[in-house]
């Protein structure tokens, strides 16, 4: 009997071992491989992301949208939109950013800041639209299904 149980005594020092064994490799592994939890210039980063989400706040809080009728983008708001400066369209696509491209507005015409999507090639297209109003950074960001 003394014979068996120091065979199971042995076997649970050997699992043991491994055991620790295992733990200190990936210990050691996970120890030489280089980890960035923040980029270079995090904060700078994360003041951008802030200023990004307060203009699409203002931008929310007047009520702006952009409409796709067919061939044509407008900006819509349920108050004045007053404009600053300049209404800059970018359109992106995630499958080719080749195509990507921007359209900048100077004045409104009269049926106010419209972008003719025609020249666009057919597909999913991420919009964004920007623009300032009373010193105020604005933005709209929303996903727009251009068809041929």
């Amino acid at each position: 009997m003394s014979k068996s149980v120091s065979t199971w005594g042995r076997n649970i020092v050997i699992v043991y071992a491994m055991f620790a064994c295992g733990t200190l490799a990936f210990v050691g592994f996970a120890m030489t491989q280089r980890v960035d939890l923040t980029s270079e210039h995090y904060y700078e980063d994360a003041l951008r992301h802030d200023e990004v989400s307060a203009a699409r706040y203002r931008a929310y809080s007047l009520g702006a949208r952009v409409i796709h009728d067919g061939d044509s983008l407008r900006i819509l708001s349920s108050r004045e939109l007053r404009v600053d400066d300049d209404v800059v369209f970018r359109f992106r696509r995630a499958d080719d950013p080749a195509l990507d491209r921007e359209m900048v507005l100077r004045a409104p015409d009269e049926r106010g800041y419209v972008v003719l999507t025609d020249a666009l090639k057919p597909g999913v297209w991420r919009l964004e639209v920007r623009w300032t109003s009373q010193s105020k950074d604005l933005q709209i960001d929303t996903v727009v299904r251009v068809k041929s």
